[in-house]
């Protein structure tokens, strides 16, 4: 069998996961001097759109509209945003991320990418959320799987009760095609 097609199995045991994580993702904090100043930059550029964006602040379900859209970008740029976070997938991932697979590339403005990440309200100015995703590594490992999941996969991959239930998981799945190789799957990482 080639090196580059192992089979996959479930592995419930702590360590074993760990060490699989560690291969694919850099664990506790990031510290760099390059994104530090890029996400200064975008604190500055939060405070001044804070205070100057006339419609509110951010929350789960917001209509985006086109003005709304055009000023977000006028004010928090995402050509600004988009290059802090690409450096902190350089720094996180062991290999190089394709994040023409994420909504990364694929939104319009800050608003329309807020909408589409994993992310509370609370989590809405970008100097923040890169802040604690550097700061994090459980966190950052959640983000980064949530980023690269797409969102009609990810209620299914919630976390299992436990080993023990796996069966009874599996017979509840087993009429849905496809959904029991999910389950099995999610059981070797804990994404939430």
């Amino acid at each position: 069998m080639s090196p580059h097609h192992t089979p996959l199995h479930p592995c419930f045991d702590p360590a074993e996961t760990s060490n699989e994580l560690s291969r694919l993702l850099v664990s506790g904090p990031i510290v760099d001097a390059d994104l530090d100043r890029r996400i200064a930059r975008l604190r500055e550029r939060f405070r001044i759109y804070c205070g100057i964006y006339p419609f509110g602040m951010w929350d789960s379900g917001l209509v985006v509209t086109r003005e709304m859209r055009a000023l977000t970008d006028l004010l928090l740029p995402l050509a600004e945003i988009l290059p802090a976070f690409s450096r902190l997938f350089r720094l996180t991932l062991r290999f190089p991320p394709l994040l023409e697979a994420t909504p990364l590339t694929t939104a319009c403005s800050w608003l329309d990418l807020l909408e589409r990440l994993d992310v509370s309200a609370a989590r809405g100015n970008p100097a923040r959320l890169l802040e604690q995703l550097a700061g994090d590594g459980a966190r950052r490992t959640s983000f980064v799987f949530s980023l690269f999941i797409p969102p009609p996969l990810r209620w299914r991959l919630r976390p299992l009760p436990g080993p023990d239930r796996l069966s009874e998981a599996m017979d509840k799945t087993a009429g849905h095609p496809g959904r029991g190789y999910l389950l099995r799957a999610r059981c070797c990482l804990r994404l939430r």
